[in-house]
């Protein structure tokens, strides 16, 4: 529910969004993954 709603504002606005999330299943909707160990990006 959440995921197609700000799917569509990112896309009609023009945004760029942030979720932070373990949801494996929420990850798998979006069309990046940055990952983080100890405060620090592991994958960009």
């Amino acid at each position: 529910m959440y995921s197609r709603f700000l799917k569509q504002l990112s896309e009609e606005q023009h945004l760029s969004l942030l979720v932070v999330t373990h949801d494996k299943n929420y990850v798998n909707k979006t069309n990046r993954i940055i990952e983080m160990e100890d405060g620090r990006t592991m994958c960009l």
